[in-house]
């Protein structure tokens, strides 16, 4: 959902970092994200990416909520209640825009799905996308709670 939405949260530039592919599901990554959706049931999804410590939901494309938005704010509520992590749009979260993400793409098609942006605002900006090796396993402890709850709550 979404998929080129704008040259903002996206772009048909091969050698961008935002990079999305000159179709919907035409590259690799895309491909096997759908190809596992389609084999299995997933309630849930959680995808990980490094620089700050924020919870993203649905939409990303549209700077707007879903229609289960109250579900999204209770689930993140939980998520985060034990971390410094802020949870929201993208738009709220990070203020920039994204479109074609694999949040909306999952949530389109029934399941729940979260972006974990793991980081740490100790770090700098390097730092964030590329921990110290001494940061790495402290940001995988304060993940502990959220991985195992969320197995819990599309139940």
């Amino acid at each position: 959902m979404g998929f080129a939405y704008d040259n903002e949260g996206s772009s048909p530039v091969y050698a961008s970092d935002t990079y999305r592919g000159d179709y919907q599901l035409s590259e690799i990554e895309t491909k096997t994200i759908h190809t596992l959706r389609l084999n299995n049931q997933f309630k849930i999804a959680i995808n990980y990416h490094s620089f700050a410590n924020v919870l993203i939901y649905p939409w990303g494309y549209l700077e707007q909520n879903t229609q289960d938005k109250k579900t999204y704010f209770y689930f993140s509520q939980d998520l985060t209640q034990y971390s410094d992590y802020g949870y929201g749009l993208n738009s709220e979260t990070l203020g920039y825009p994204i479109n074609g993400t694999a949040d909306d793409y999952l949530y389109q098609n029934g399941v729940i799905s979260f972006t974990f942006e793991c980081g740490g605002p100790e770090l700098t900006d390097e730092e964030s996308f590329w921990p110290l090796q001494n940061k790495i396993q402290p940001i995988c402890g304060q993940m502990l709670y959220q991985n195992i709850r969320a197995l819990w709550l599309p139940q």
